[in-house]
């Protein structure tokens, strides 16, 4: 399996959107909870995030959880 840094990011992406949703988060709330723009945030549960930060995305996980990430933030 070769998947491209982008692949895997629109991978990310998508799980990101459906754990978001599961733990019952809205993207307002999402951009609300980590200062980062709602088209941001959509832009990132549509698989779309290749230009997105790394603080961006840590931020993003932060604010639904430590599920995806070691609890060293």
């Amino acid at each position: 399996m070769n998947n491209s840094n982008l692949d895997i990011v629109a991978t990310l992406g998508k799980r990101y959107q459906v754990y978001r949703k599961n733990m019952g988060y809205t993207q307002s709330e999402i951009a609300n909870l980590t200062g980062i723009s709602v088209f941001t945030v959509s832009s990132f549960d549509k698989g779309a995030g290749a230009g997105l930060s790394l603080s961006n995305m840590i931020a993003l996980f932060k604010a639904i959880g430590q599920g995806y990430l070691p609890n060293i933030f």
